[in-house]
């Protein structure tokens, strides 16, 4: 029987539970990454705060606030400079004026360009420092989204997204106000379509932050055709508003849609987007990966990637970065592509060097990088009915192995004291299910069967199934689910398939 693999759409249950080894062979655990859009969820809501920078001084911070003044346009600029300090010391501006924001707020109304702008670009780096200036700064949220919906001056609607953006990234809070308004979302997006490569880079990343939910809705940015716009200024050379194009698209590519996703994945912006996993940037890297990830995520015709080994070698290089964000954004990709034919174009270029590097990952003493890698070593090895499970054994059947029942005898006590995540549960799950496939298994050595058929594992199965019990109910289907895997393995190991 062909299995059919819809990853990460729908979940385990709906399946149904096997009754016979012949149904648990079917079924296989893709069941058991039904995955990760919770994990998604978490990266889409991590915080890009910056400062709108220009060359410093160094006067002493007394005498500049001594010698401030709204009528002295000089004052306020040296106050903006010396606040674009990497390392400015926002408590003691603090200590010295505590009211400096509302104080430089009352310029805004004397209705000087020169002198807003230069108030505001203060504001900018306030919003991304003390807690205090931060909450100060977001009183007067409504007069900046009121400067970006009137859109006149574009020097002041540059420095606004800089507040805007900052204030969007401190809480979820001040983001769904922000979000809220839809004709500020409008303005922004009509920001990015602007020539100004500045006020277009400033304004998407803005819109970023202000769009970070669990579920970002990209809708005003598909309705205004935003879409095509963000896909030509990732073709664009390497610049600061591809970058910030290239996460917005990452946003939109979290929610399926096919007409939005068949205007993203095209020939030419992969080649974009596998270009910038070589950069040394992280910054554009990440969003690279999320845009590719998603598209494997949902299906996508990804086919020109494979056209050469450019994009294989680059998804390798990347599980040996020194970020340990970017390995764990690269295992996640490769969870996905692991589900999907590619597979074997991948396997094709870098199949001994990929199985080595996830191998190694699977025992990292990092425990998030060894919970991707064990996804997808799980996924690589499930897919094609195992066709690649016995090529991961022979690199070293034992130690995988072992590395797996680690994760049995470890995870199931920190889902008894709350001290988990779903990702958690996914990799127990993943954990079990490589047994499962090694049990399926008949052509391995012998250091292999004597790890597999060790009493260490047998005890990690029992102690899981002893431990989960304590912590299922009805409502905690994954719970019950991981105790039908327990089951299996252990009548497995007995040599009794006798499941009536």
């Amino acid at each position: 029987m062909e299995i059919i693999f819809k990853p990460r759409i729908g979940t385990y249950m709906q399946t149904g539970l096997p009754t016979t080894i012949e149904e648990f062979s079917q079924f296989r655990t893709t069941s058991a990454i039904a995955l990760r859009k919770e994990k998604r969820q978490k990266h889409i809501m991590h915080k890009r705060m910056n400062k709108s920078t220009t060359q410093t001084q160094n006067i002493p911070l007394e005498d500049l606030i001594s010698q401030l003044s709204l009528t002295n346009l000089q004052s306020i600029k040296a106050l903006r400079q010396l606040l674009c300090q990497e390392k400015f010391d926002f408590l003691r501006l603090f200590q010295i004026k505590p009211n400096i924001v509302h104080y430089l707020a009352e310029g805004l109304n004397y209705i000087k360009p020169e002198l807003s702008f230069e108030i505001i670009w203060c504001f900018a780096n306030l919003a991304c420092g003390f807690p205090n200036f931060i909450n100060d700064v977001a009183d007067y949220m409504q007069v900046f989204q009121d400067i970006v919906i009137n859109g006149e001056n574009k020097f002041l609607c540059e420095q606004v997204c800089w507040v805007l953006g900052n204030l969007a990234a401190d809480s979820k809070g001040k983001g769904e106000i922000l979000r809220m308004n839809l004709m500020l979302q409008k303005a922004l997006c009509n920001m990015i379509m602007d020539k100004n490569s500045k006020l277009s880079a400033v304004a998407c990343w803005a819109l970023c932050n202000v769009l970070r939910s669990s579920k970002p809705d990209c809708s005003v940015v598909i309705e205004l055709g935003g879409v095509g716009i963000l896909v030509e200024i990732c073709q664009k050379a390497y610049c600061c508003q591809v970058v910030e194009s290239l996460w917005l698209l990452s946003f939109i590519t979290c929610n399926y849609d096919p007409n939005v996703l068949n205007q993203i994945y095209r020939p030419n912006i992969l080649v974009s987007l596998s270009k910038y996993l070589n950069y040394n940037d992280n910054k554009v890297i990440l969003p690279a990966i999320r845009a590719l990830g998603n598209g494997f995520l949902y299906n996508q015709n990804l086919s020109p990637l494979f056209s050469d080994s450019n994009f294989s070698q680059s998804s390798l290089k990347l599980l040996t970065s020194n970020s340990f964000q970017i390995k764990k954004e690269a295992l996640w990709m490769l969870s996905n592509l692991f589900t999907q034919d590619y597979t074997k174009s991948l396997m094709k270029y870098i199949g001994c060097e990929l199985i080595k590097s996830l191998c190694t990952l699977v025992s990292d003493e990092i425990q998030e990088l060894r919970t991707e890698a064990g996804i997808s070593l799980y996924n690589l090895s499930e897919n094609f009915s195992s066709y690649y499970l016995n090529n991961i054994l022979e690199y070293n059947g034992p130690d995988i192995i072992n590395a797996y029942t680690i994760n049995i005898n470890t995870i199931p006590t920190w889902v008894n004291f709350g001290l988990t995540s779903s990702n958690d549960i996914d990799l127990l799950k993943c954990s079990l299910g490589f047994i499962i496939l090694c049990l399926e298994s008949n052509d391995y050595n012998k250091k292999t069967e004597e790890t597999l058929f060790s009493d260490g594992l047998r005890e990690a199965i029992e102690d899981c199934k002893f431990t989960m019990l304590k912590v299922v109910t009805k409502k905690e289907c994954q719970e019950s689910y991981i105790l039908q895997q327990c089951n299996f393995i252990l009548k497995s190991l007995k040599n009794d398939y006798d499941f009536s």
